[in-house]
């Protein structure tokens, strides 16, 4: 039997990108438990179908946030873009040893060409961070093994490109 991963969804919202930590800022929050070997279409429709039941939207963008591998105070993200950046997401968090997974997602109609993106850069926070009311928890377990990524100090965004599609294919028939 597969373990279950439980997830925080931040939505409606923005990400902030400081020099120490990526913040998800939303008043609105979901929580979601799937299968680790959950596929990306099947992801997407679950969170579409928790947040919006049965208004035709689609997610247009999935930003997964994760303790950055040479400081533990210090967050980085990438994008789940396809099978591969799923599983990475997946294999990151078992290891992290954390109670669950922090995603930040974006919604667009299906008419929509494009979906819009907000990140802005902040001033250095040097509190520990843990407010629920703005949306955004500081989990205390990390994992220095996980990613083959190098930190830049600077809040890098990684985003791993396996070739996938944007098959948008959560959308429910009329």
């Amino acid at each position: 039997m597969s373990e279950r991963i439980n997830v925080v969804i931040y939505y409606d919202g923005e990400v902030r990108d400081t020099e120490n930590i990526i913040v998800f800022l939303s008043k609105s929050t979901t929580r979601l438990l799937f299968s680790q070997n959950i596929d990306l279409t099947e992801l997407r429709k679950r969170i579409k179908r928790k947040i919006f039941r049965t208004t035709p939207m689609r997610v247009s963008s999935i930003k997964y946030r994760f303790y950055a591998l040479v400081d533990p105070m210090r967050y980085d993200s990438f994008d789940i873009k396809g099978t591969r950046s799923l599983k990475v997401m997946v294999q990151t968090h078992l290891a992290s040893g954390s109670p669950y997974l922090e995603l930040y997602v974006q919604f667009s109609s299906p008419n929509e060409a494009f979906a819009t993106s907000t990140s802005t850069a902040a001033q250095r926070n040097t509190r520990p961070l843990h407010d629920t009311s703005l949306g955004y928890y500081e989990t205390s377990t990390r994992s220095d093994d996980v990613l083959p990524t190098t930190s830049t100090g600077e809040g890098t965004s990684y985003v791993i490109d396996d070739g996938g599609t944007d098959d948008e294919s959560d959308v429910d028939p009329p």
